[in-house]
């Protein structure tokens, strides 16, 4: 189990609200890992057993998501406006104007902007994860003949 403090770290807090109620919130994504009401419920149980659990989703704050903030991405994960139009069936007017602050970014486009950029890094992981799970299977397979 878990201590609370890294627990903390991992973005995961605790607070009792009442003598037998504890809320537990998922204050930011766990390696791109969003956790469901009952996997929160699940880790809360283990630390209050005789609580009340209310479990808080993480939830994504649509302001943070700056222009700088979807460029600096872009830029890290090699996506160009035209992959962002193509893959999120986004008109190119409606990125040209974003993406040059001519205007704002909508705010459903910056929330689908936030969720394609965490899929994109977690397709990323589970791929090398793969590949090294693969090669480490060749190698005993090598080693075994």
């Amino acid at each position: 189990m878990y201590k609370m403090e890294n627990l903390q770290k991992l973005g995961i807090t605790f607070k009792e609200v009442d003598t037998d109620i504890v809320v537990i919130k998922q204050t930011y994504p766990i390696g791109g890992n969003i956790l469901s009401g009952k996997q929160l419920h699940t880790i809360a149980r283990k630390y209050y057993p005789k609580h009340k659990i209310k479990p808080v989703t993480f939830q994504l704050n649509a302001p943070t998501i700056t222009l700088e903030w979807v460029l600096e991405e872009m830029e890290l994960l090699s996506i160009s406006r035209k992959d962002i139009m193509n893959q999120l069936d986004v008109d190119k007017t409606t990125i040209s104007l974003a993406l040059s602050g001519k205007r704002p970014i909508p705010k459903m486009l910056a929330i689908a902007l936030y969720y394609y950029f965490l899929s994109i890094r977690l397709n990323r992981t589970l791929r090398a994860d793969i590949s090294k799970l693969v090669a480490q299977l060749n190698d005993k397979d090598k080693g075994g003949e």
